[in-house]
């Protein structure tokens, strides 16, 4: 038995019509093209069986008193000139860019 309630009934086609060209419209308007990060692919080795840079980066400060003071990268003495530089070598491909600060007694 169905429920009628002794009225009209409504007519739901013309309510189905404008929802299929709802539907039709939200799709057009969605980007065709995902977007998402951008992956950094691993690439070749060049042939060359080449031991692994360390990974860890520590500059160490060293006061040895008064002005004097000396500066290591990984326990290679470097000077505050060739700092810059030097970091900028270590971190050309590298994808991790973190150094850690250990203060010499």
């Amino acid at each position: 038995m169905a429920f009628s309630s002794g009225g009209p009934e409504m007519n739901v086609t013309p309510l189905i019509d404008v929802l299929l060209v709802l539907i039709i419209i939200f799709m057009l308007i969605v980007p065709v093209a995902p977007t998402g990060e951008q992956a950094r692919i691993p690439q070749e080795q060049s042939g060359k069986d080449e031991i692994s840079p360390v990974r860890t980066i520590v500059i160490q400060v060293h006061q040895n008193g008064g002005k004097d003071t000396s500066l290591r990268i990984n326990e290679e003495v470097v000077t505050w000139e060739a700092l810059r530089g030097r970091l900028a070598d270590i971190y050309k491909e590298r994808a991790e860019k973190v150094a850690f600060r250990a203060r010499g007694w």
